[in-house]
């Protein structure tokens, strides 16, 4: 069975505010990797931008509930 040379995007797992995508592609020569990744990237986060999806980034909350007095020295 011959397979085929499109690109294919996977959904790995959930993450913890994501969804995790493997995307699959194939080029001619391993020499290439460097460049065809910069392409392929860029071509996503200008699509995205196109398409106003932001990229979640986690927030986190820190809460002081209370901080150790000072002292005349420190």
């Amino acid at each position: 069975m011959r397979r085929a040379r499109g690109a294919r995007a996977l959904l790995r797992t959930f993450g913890e505010s994501s969804l995790d995508l493997e995307l699959l592609c194939w080029i001619p020569e391993p020499v290439l990797r460097g460049r065809a990744l910069d392409s392929l990237n860029t071509t996503i986060y200008e699509a995205f931008q196109e398409q106003a999806i932001e990229i979640p980034y986690p927030k986190r909350d820190v809460y002081v509930q209370s901080l150790p007095e000072r002292t005349a020295d420190g």
